[in-house]
């Protein structure tokens, strides 16, 4: 498919015209519909000053088509919505404080949109969107070429601790993994680098397949009123097991994971999970 720019020919030579191309693909097929929206503001963003906006560098390549369709989608979707979206809603979204809460937003107006019938959908987009928060706040994730640097491991070495059991990794669209951060115990003097927390491994051990990688990160990520802190406050597993209280964590894994083991802590309480799907 020969490539097109998102700024029609007439914008660019005369000035004249006000319409922006949104490139709509359509039933998996090369054939892109060009729409046009007549918002003069939408087109000096989706020209050279867009660039800037976004922090682009100007030296790098062109992006291919399919990355250019993709921002097109993008834009047609975020302009409908906010079209559409109440004026709180807009206001959240613009105040919000990183991508993550950013994401957050847009989420709870494509959700808004979403039919009424299409639970399946929902149901993902907020479990995903939740678990980003959650990792988010408990400190991020790596990618693999980070975790290689930070860590000064090689990527064989990654994946023969994913393999073992010895961390957790969620698998991204590409096929890549990414690996939450708070997992990793901090090196005890500038010389060293972090390691992943022994308890990781032991964890991995009791829940075998009866979660998913998901699922697991999201319990680990989310404070539970079965671990409260010095204060009375619910830590995250992972901060339990970054302050020392690994054998709570255990019990609360082992609770979730095999509820009717005789080892499982005797609580009314039960603790917070969030389901991906």
């Amino acid at each position: 498919m020969a490539r097109r720019s998102m700024v029609t020919a007439q914008d660019q030579q005369s000035g004249a015209g006000k319409g922006v191309q949104i490139l709509d693909r359509r039933d998996d097929t090369e054939y892109c519909q060009i729409r046009h929206l007549s918002e003069p503001l939408m087109t000096a963003l989706l020209n050279q000053p867009f660039l800037s906006l976004v922090g682009a560098d100007a030296s790098a390549p062109d992006m291919p088509p399919a990355s250019e369709i993709l921002i097109a989608r993008f834009s047609s979707l975020i302009y409908t919505l906010v079209r559409r979206a109440p004026q709180g809603a807009i206001i959240r979204a613009a105040a919000s404080g990183s991508n993550a809460e950013l994401v957050h937003a847009l989420a709870e107006m494509v959700v808004t949109e979403a039919p009424a019938d299409d639970a399946w959908t929902t149901a993902l987009i907020q479990g995903s969107v939740a678990l980003a928060l959650c990792l988010e706040a408990a400190g991020g994730v790596w990618t693999a070429d980070e975790a290689m640097t930070r860590l000064q491991a090689k990527r064989q070495t990654l994946q023969q601790w994913r393999d073992g059991g010895r961390v957790l990794a969620l698998q991204r669209q590409d096929g890549s993994f990414s690996y939450p951060v708070a997992q990793f115990q901090p090196p005890a003097s500038d010389a060293g680098v972090p390691r992943p927390y022994e308890a990781i491994a032991q964890i991995n051990e009791i829940v075998a397949s009866r979660l998913s990688p998901e699922e697991l990160v999201a319990l680990l990520a989310t404070p539970q009123s079965m671990l409260p802190d010095a204060h009375g406050r619910p830590m995250t597993p992972f901060a339990a097991i970054a302050s020392g209280d690994t054998a709570r964590v255990l019990d609360l894994v082992r609770w979730v994971a095999t509820p009717a083991d005789e080892g499982a802590p005797s609580v009314t309480t039960g603790p917070a999970v969030i389901t991906t799907a």
